[in-house]
């Protein structure tokens, strides 16, 4: 009875021998297909890698090819640019020339005219000045003229008037005088009363000197607004003096007033004055 157990152990370790040489043979045929596959996987990534690598290459020399074709161009393009500038910075230096040559002559004419105005005007107020003065001039000469004339107009009346006026004192101061003689010592009235106007005679009662009347002559110069015309007569037979007044005057009064006169009054509404005695 062993036997057939014995026999079938056997077989049982044949089959199993069997079956373990069939896993390994298949184990061996998967490792060998999973080894062809990864070699072929390994083979494809290689070829892979390789044309990644020819693509990277391919691509280093198209990018390198273009960065030099770009730098070329920004070259070219700077280039470009610098001339353009420069041509740019030289069209600008030549207009900004022709700029200030125009504005030095615009401004040149300016002045120049400008010159011209003032040396026109300059005339014209020269010419006009001129033209003033000798209008003013002119104008000046013919008051100058107008007023010569009419001074010796009223010089002229004054004179034939005083003249009138002196031949009647001439002959009243002799006939005074005669009196004046024949009375020793005239007295003269104290009347200073009365204002005086235009033209007016004043009798210097005699006996008097040229020094006596060159001195009484001057005195009336400190009267103002009075004027010497005439003097007539002479020093023995009475002196008549003519003057003129601008103004009403208190002429008796000041008259007194004055250092040569002794005394001044009226008599027969004449105005007679008695000058001091020279001194010794």
């Amino acid at each position: 009875m062993a036997y057939p157990i014995i026999k079938w152990s056997v077989e049982m370790d044949k089959q199993e021998q069997r079956d373990a040489k069939e896993k390994a043979k298949q184990e061996a045929a998967r490792a060998k297909e999973k080894a062809k596959r990864d070699a072929e996987e390994a083979k494809r990534l290689v070829a892979e890698a390789k044309e990644k690598a020819k693509r990277d290459v391919e691509e280093a020399k198209r990018k390198a090819a273009e960065d030099k074709e770009k730098a070329k161009r920004e070259a070219e393009e700077a280039r470009r640019k610098a001339i353009e500038d420069k041509a740019a910075a030289e069209k600008a230096r030549k207009e900004a020339e022709i700029a200030a040559k125009e504005k030095a002559k615009q401004d040149a004419e300016a002045a120049k005219r400008k010159a011209a105005e003032e040396k026109e005007k300059a005339k014209r107020d020269a010419e006009e000045a001129r033209r003033k003065a000798i209008e003013d001039k002119a104008a000046a000469e013919k008051a100058r003229k107008d007023a010569e004339i009419a001074a010796k107009e009223k010089a002229k009346r004054d004179a034939e008037e005083a003249k009138r006026l002196a031949a009647e004192e001439k002959e009243k101061a002799k006939q005074d005088a005669k009196e004046a003689k024949n009375a020793g010592k005239q007295k003269i009235a104290a009347d200073t009363g009365g204002v005086f106007a235009d033209t007016v005679t004043v009798t210097v009662i005699p006996p008097v000197d040229s020094g006596q009347m060159k001195e009484f002559t001057q005195s009336l110069q400190q009267i103002e607004d009075l004027r010497l015309v005439l003097v007539t007569g002479s020093v023995k037979e009475g002196t008549s003096v003519v003057l003129s007044l601008q103004q009403p005057t208190s002429l008796i009064e000041k008259l007194q007033q004055l250092p040569p006169v002794a005394q001044a009054g009226k008599d027969n509404k004449r105005i007679v004055v008695r000058l001091k005695p020279p001194a010794a």
